[in-house]
């Protein structure tokens, strides 16, 4: 694929993003999105949710990046792609309405789970007590927390597991484990940062722009976002939409055909 082309599609991925983000703030503003989440829920959908958004809006800015001194972001973003990912299997889990009683008790253990790590002094919180009432409180609370094993939220440890139980192993195979080696240190990832002078230098300073990976990476968060959308909407029982959205979501079939046919799927 010539330069030419990759930098036409990496516009076309970069304007769609951007239309697609408006489709969060008019789903916000349906009646839907306010009254049909039933009270056990709200809090986990919501986070969830808005989780979703927030990482998404994140990566489009530092994809979007033309600071001196911090270019070619669409390296730092990764990360977050799979956070985005990671969100989005809390948001299709939650979503699950056979399973519920299952959800709420799932997270109910994770919650008591990080009280007791905090309590416990195990994320760095220090305890300041008021009186033997704060003592005598807080040992209650430890009594309750601290029976609440690693094993007990294996579920949300285990992100295979977790990808498999929420039947999204085809992102957590085709997206997630493609960049391991991005999120964990890995030398290798030196040439992210820099480019080679002639044959035997490296200079760091001087990041050459990757438009093939640029465009991978927001084909990937594309795909993902559109998915938390039409899985909120799903579960928000929306069976409707304004004409705008329909296409927004029918373009973006087009978009993905021209983008699978390119030689740039397996770019990375």
């Amino acid at each position: 694929m010539s330069d030419t082309a990759v930098y036409n599609l990496l516009d076309k991925l970069n304007v769609y993003s951007d239309e697609l983000f408006e489709v969060f703030y008019y789903l916000e503003n349906l009646k839907e999105f306010k009254e049909n989440v039933e009270e056990s829920l709200r809090q986990y959908f919501y986070h969830t949710y808005l989780k979703c958004k927030r990482n998404y809006k994140a990566i489009k800015i530092l994809v979007n990046l033309d600071d001196e001194d911090l270019k070619n972001g669409y390296v730092e973003a990764i990360p977050l792609v799979r956070t985005l990912i990671e969100s989005y299997f809390h948001l299709c889990y939650v979503t699950n309405s056979i399973q519920k009683e299952e959800v709420i008790r799932s997270y109910d253990l994770l919650n008591k789970y990080q009280l007791k790590q905090m309590l416990n002094n195990k994320v760095g919180y220090k305890i300041v007590f008021q009186g033997q009432a704060d003592k005598r409180m807080l040992n209650e609370i430890k009594k309750a927390v601290n029976k609440v094993e690693e094993n007990d939220i294996i579920l949300f440890k285990n992100i295979y597991r977790f990808a498999k139980k929420t039947n999204n192993l085809d992102i957590y195979n085709g997206i997630y484990k493609k960049f391991n080696s991005y999120v964990h240190y890995n030398p290798t990832t030196y040439i992210s940062y820099g480019a080679m002078n002639g044959q035997d230098s490296f200079n760091f300073g001087n990041m050459q722009h990757q438009p093939q990976r640029e465009c991978e990476i927001l084909n990937y968060v594309i795909e993902v976002a559109i998915r938390v959308l039409v899985t909120a909407m799903n579960f928000l029982r929306i069976d409707y939409a304004e004409k705008w959205v329909i296409d927004l979501f029918t373009e973006w079939e087009d978009l993905r055909k021209e983008y699978r046919s390119t030689d740039l799927v397996n770019y990375l």
